[in-house]
């Protein structure tokens, strides 16, 4: 979490400035209750329609989850479960997985048992369940979902012989069966939900063919599976128990199976658009001034994004809060996170620069250079994941020096830059691919236009003009900090 910001002064904007320049980019550090846009599709998930939520990193997967586990929240606390594979690294989990070519419905089973012992323990945690029936729960069920998978044989047996997946009895129908006798009798007035989140963690992928790792894909494969059965089961059993599976985009794209059509169909991915970016800003913004604003407190956002500005500054230098938001919004992709980063960071300048009365341009232009880091640090961190050299691509991007390149001169930087092994391994086209997958370079139209992967721009072609994304310019030493250069761009020119 970041370190409060703390001003100094009395003037009419500096209460607003402090609150942005508080603001957490992380979901997970956030204050959740405070500033969670509550948009149409989260209460698709509320109600169960939808039991996978896809996006691109930073797109607010993880908000979403936090909103639904929110225990502050009187009317959720104690209803949802979070859990991701971190939680079960050092159980023996993949370690029954006996039949290879049947490892997707063995692990459907398993995480099925997964499920089932997480709405268990919501349940016996209930206040409202009486203390008889808690003590049947715990009998029958002996629920140790998070804890208990590193003890998993213990927990999957019974008695003193140990059963594999496919020997013996079926590992996960005993407990759908056992789970479904009980189901209907449960006081499941409410919804409850379990989370599976945060699933790329601790994991790599295997990306010489453009797959994943096998045991990755098949697991992932299997929750999908466990998480479609046990919906399919509670509504027979009219029960609100909605397990959801929150996943990148990256990684969703290269789940393959022959039978993922009734998942597709619960599946909703988050996308946003102009629009919503802007109602999302303007809600945060209100909540900013009055923590509890709601309804007609929440502002316009043609009234609340100029709130953040010194309006006669702007006018001074010959721009518009308009013309602002379009400078920012071509330096993001398109996320919340993106937009919330570059405001922060304006805000904490301003204060910096003692620019109480709203931000200046001069404000705009010291926090675009800690925006393009952040920037930088995000899409490293996702490309460092597929193969740590590939970062040598981006920093082959600065060898070339252009915000332009063509595709000749930057195959060559990566060429210079990268060792002959992963040459060997990975094709360089592959390389310059998946820059574009990540939108560190898109299709150059004309002028300062050009279309990135998180615009649907379609599959990389060869023969496309490139050009770098804004947001990256200043990191990669494209730009420099230039008044008058940001003059210009906000006029159009």
């Amino acid at each position: 979490m970041d370190q409060a910001y703390r001003g100094s002064g009395n003037c009419s904007n500096q209460p607003l400035l402090e609150a942005l320049a508080n603001w957490d980019i992380a979901a997970e550090s956030d204050d959740i209750r405070r500033y969670f846009y509550h948009y149409n599709d989260v209460t698709k998930i509320e109600s169960g329609a939808v039991l996978s939520l896809v996006g691109h990193k930073g797109a607010g997967k993880s908000a979403v989850a936090q909103w639904l586990a929110d225990v502050n929240d009187p009317q959720r606390v104690g209803r949802c479960a979070k859990l991701s594979f971190r939680d079960f690294k050092d159980s023996p989990i993949h370690g029954l997985i006996t039949n290879p070519d049947d490892a997707q419905d063995q692990y459907k089973r398993l995480w099925y048992h997964v499920i089932v012992l997480s709405f268990i323990r919501l349940t016996i945690a209930d206040p409202n369940v009486s203390r008889r029936l808690k003590f049947y729960l715990k009998w029958k069920f002996k629920p140790n979902a998070r804890r208990g998978l590193s003890r998993i044989r213990e927990i999957f047996t019974r008695g003193g012989a140990i059963n594999i997946l496919g020997t013996g009895f079926t590992l996960g129908e005993r407990m759908r069966g056992s789970f479904l006798n009980v189901a209907d009798k449960l006081p499941y007035d409410k919804p409850y939900y379990v989370i599976f989140d945060e699933l790329d963690e601790e994991y790599r992928y295997a990306v010489a063919h453009g797959k994943l790792e096998r045991r990755y894909h098949d697991g992932l494969i299997g929750l999908e599976k466990a998480i479609v059965q046990f919906h399919s089961d509670m509504k027979e059993k009219r029960q609100q128990l909605y397990p959801v599976m929150m996943l990148r985009t990256d990684i969703y794209d290269l789940l393959t199976s022959g039978d993922r059509n009734k998942f597709r169909d619960k599946t909703l991915d988050i996308s946003w658009t102009e629009n919503r970016i802007k109602n999302l800003l303007a809600y945060r913004i209100s909540r900013a001034l009055v923590p509890d604003a709601e309804g007609n407190d929440i502002l316009l956002f043609q009234v609340a994004w100029p709130a953040l500005f010194n309006i006669s500054s702007l006018r001074r230098e010959g721009t518009t809060p308009s013309a602002i938001f379009t400078y920012i919004n071509d330096r993001t992709f398109m996320r919340p996170r993106d937009f919330v980063a570059f405001i922060k960071y304006a805000a904490k300048a301003a204060l910096n620069n003692n620019s109480f009365e709203g931000i200046r341009l001069r404000d705009l232009l010291d926090a675009e250079t800690e925006y393009s880091d952040y920037l930088r640090r995000e899409v490293e961190d996702a490309i460092g994941g597929l193969e740590p050299e590939f970062l040598l691509a981006i920093r082959a991007i600065t060898d070339v020096g252009k915000m332009f390149p063509s595709q000749a001169d930057l195959l060559e930087a990566i060429k210079n830059r990268t060792s002959e092994g992963i040459r060997a391994k990975f094709a360089l086209s592959y390389m310059l691919d998946t820059l574009y997958y990540y939108n560190v370079v898109g299709r150059h139209h004309e002028r300062l236009r050009a279309t990135y992967s998180y615009m649907g721009g379609g599959k990389f072609s060869t023969k496309w003009n490139l050009m770098v994304h804004k947001g990256l310019w200043r990191s990669l030493g494209l730009t420099s900090a230039n008044m008058d250069a940001l003059r210009e761009a906000l006029r159009g020119r």
